[in-house]
């Protein structure tokens, strides 16, 4: 028995292709507003981590003593530097809190689930 449908899931957006090649697909709202709230939220801070992150790099490679970025001499290669240190720091925060709320969030969900089952309550997903 074929199928007379495929099903694709890409990065923006869902799309079904069928046989007579009609494709209908769910646009970019659709297919990111299914998610929860603490799952795009999460993602949506994960996003911010890297970006903190990657100006950290660039931030600290410009505030070396061995850089030729910046003057020398210059108290601003060390502002520059410790604003890096910073940006590493609220990166390496923000990054724990959302792992720990992942965590903490998933293990919930699941042990409510067990209570469920042990009580004999029908289990909601």
């Amino acid at each position: 028995m074929s199928k007379s449908w495929i099903h694709i899931d890409g990065f923006w957006k869902e799309c079904i292709g069928y046989t007579t090649g009609e494709w209908h697909c769910d646009g970019f709202g659709d297919f990111f507003l299914r998610f929860s709230t603490y799952l795009i939220l999460g993602r949506t801070l994960m996003i911010v981590t890297i970006g903190c992150a990657s100006l950290a790099v660039f931030l600290s490679l410009a505030g070396m003593n061995c850089s030729t970025m910046l003057p020398e001499d210059s108290s601003i290669k060390h502002r520059v530097y410790k604003l890096s240190v910073l940006l590493f720091l609220l990166s390496a925060i923000s990054a724990t809190v959302i792992t720990l709320w992942s965590a903490i969030r998933t293990s919930s969900e699941f042990y409510a689930c067990v209570q469920q089952q042990r009580s004999g309550q029908k289990v909601n997903k």
